[in-house]
């Protein structure tokens, strides 16, 4: 290991491809460099930490260090900075590469890092931005999102197999028209990083600011008060962002200390969001779902406008099958542009995971009550999450 480590932050709004993007990297990585990457997620459950750790177990010289239950860039600075410091202790990587939570302002990441801290030890290269070509010009309502790309040095268009020719075109126009003027502007399929090898190594320019950096203040004043109305204190509120943390760690070790038993899940809660909410499932191994009802569940769920993302990873049978298997939740936009969500074999044997981020109810409701079709859709809205629970178990098949 030499310092400073070089370290690329990959951001994007949700659904972009960055865990895809991250997953591509491992499977090239050169063969004689030890990586860490740090995956931050909204939820508590961990996802895309899941499927980044089974895609590090089949490379060599790869560490996966998951922060769950917040976002780094609002919440977990302190937690951030403190796991930094520990990975590079452990881990001795060669090149660090950091995913934040696609709901997250990257600008309070960037601080961390070139924070006095952490500016000797790691060398901030090029940031990365991906984005959903067709839906890059509508990144500009949200300050948060578009925010991610004007921080980034190299704007990266994925899923340019989904869309016209006209609209690749667009996108590279609208790129174009981006200042300060991006280093790069790619547009690419399956997460894809054209030059991956040169671009992890190209030096970050400073011109590249937030341009809504008020707006992102403003939030972060706005989860503490939503905190503070809640009876908690700036210290407690930093002290839980330390538990979520170190919770998550603690639950990553249940399914292996047998905390988590067949067909009873285990559900967990992030609301550290004034906006939004995750909610997600870890069930034990041995569990099995049906194939096909889980997945008609699942999009379901996902149709609920109420809903922003859903991922998951499981164990499944097909009706008439001899065997269960394993597999990840994917997006997939047929021909006429319709968008669903379908299984794709995963190279993971632990615990099946579901996670949902949803906007933040407009009231608790705990009450289990049978929910199918359009009653998913107001479970989503009002925070019933006992009631979704209630779905998922009716899809298992077998347990223990």
């Amino acid at each position: 290991m030499k310092l400073p480590i070089p370290c690329t932050v990959v951001t994007g709004a949700l659904g972009t491809g960055k865990t895809t993007c991250l997953q591509d990297l491992i499977r090239n990585k050169p063969h004689n460099e030890r990586w860490a990457i740090i995956v931050n997620e909204f939820g508590a459950v961990g996802i895309d930490g899941a499927i980044l750790g089974a895609s590090a177990d089949q490379q060599q010289d790869v560490s996966v260090r998951e922060l769950a239950g917040g976002c780094m860039c609002c919440t977990l600075s302190g937690p951030f900075g403190a796991s930094i410091a520990q990975v590079i202790r452990q881990a001795k990587p060669d090149r660090l590469l950091i995913e934040p939570s696609g709901l997250g302002h990257p600008a309070g990441l960037l601080d961390v890092l070139q924070g006095e801290h952490l500016h000797s030890a790691v060398q901030v290269n090029a940031v990365v931005c991906l984005v959903n070509i067709g839906s890059h010009r509508a990144l500009e309502e949200s300050t948060s999102y578009f925010d991610q790309v004007n921080i980034a040095d190299v704007i990266v268009g994925n899923k340019s197999d989904l869309v016209s020719p006209e609209t690749i075109a667009d996108f590279h126009a609208w790129g174009g028209e981006l200042w300060p003027p991006k280093a790069q502007v790619h547009a690419t399929t399956g997460g894809k990083l054209p030059g991956s090898t040169h671009l992890l190594d190209l030096r970050r320019d400073p011109v590249f600011q937030p341009l809504f950096a008020a707006a992102h203040s403003a939030r972060r004043k706005q989860q503490h008060q939503t905190l503070t109305s809640q009876g908690l204190s700036s210290e407690t509120s930093a002290a839980q962002e330390q538990q979520r943390v170190q919770g998550s760690e603690r639950r990553d070790k249940a399914s292996d200390l047998h905390v988590l038993q067949p067909q009873e899940p285990l559900l967990l809660v992030a609301d550290a969001s004034p906006e939004h909410v995750a909610a997600g499932w870890m069930f034990h191994p041995d569990d099995v779902f049906d194939q096909q009802g889980l997945l008609w569940l699942l999009n379901a769920i996902a149709s609920s406008r109420h809903v922003q993302r859903i991922k998951g990873v499981f164990r499944v049978q097909r009706a008439g099958a001899s065997k269960s298997k394993w597999v990840v939740l994917k997006q997939h936009q047929g021909a006429e542009g319709n968008t669903s969500l379908v299984f794709d074999a995963i190279c993971y044997r632990r615990e099946s995971r579901v996670e949902l981020i949803a906007m933040r109810p407009v009231q608790a409701n705990a009450r289990a009550a049978a929910v199918e079709g359009a009653d998913l859709d107001i479970a989503c809205r009002t925070g019933n999450w006992a009631a979704i629970e209630s779905c998922l178990e009716k899809q298992l098949v077998t347990g223990g």
